[in-house]
């Protein structure tokens, strides 16, 4: 049985490198987006240009839900698989402490659901948002 992987120092400033870059993209189009496309819509009536604009912000902003989703619920599968927590072979942050039997398998059930509700939460969201704004 593999145990698990603890992610090294580099990957965890690629990490924190992309985190932050995005904290940063969505700064950029809260500060400055929102109120020129506010500016917009008041001075002219509101145009299927604006109207991709605001969808594609929104879905920038919620562009992380999607990977969050699609790794949870294989990680819960492992955990719940394995009986354990960190499951063998996958990469975690640090020393953890290990949890194994019932725990950890409620642990797996748990995350995996939270991994399927964000997917069909962000497919909801999107859906909407398609529909409000593009199409309405």
């Amino acid at each position: 049985m593999q145990d698990s992987t603890i992610i090294d120092t580099k990957t965890r400033l690629w990490l924190a490198d992309g985190v932050a870059l995005y904290a940063l993209s969505i700064f950029v189009v809260a500060y400055w987006g929102v109120p020129f496309l506010d500016t917009y819509y008041r001075s002219r009536p509101i145009d299927n240009v604006a109207r991709a604009l605001i969808f594609l912000a929104g879905l920038w902003i919620l562009s992380p839900l999607l990977p969050m989703g699609a790794y949870l619920c294989p990680y819960g599968i492992a955990i719940a698989r394995a009986g354990r927590h960190p499951p063998p072979g996958w990469r975690v942050f640090g020393s953890e402490k290990v949890i194994v039997g019932r725990p950890a398998k409620v642990i797996g059930v748990i995350v995996c659901a939270s991994g399927a509700a964000t997917l069909a939460g962000f497919a909801v969201v999107v859906g909407y948002f398609c529909y409000v704004i593009l199409i309405r």
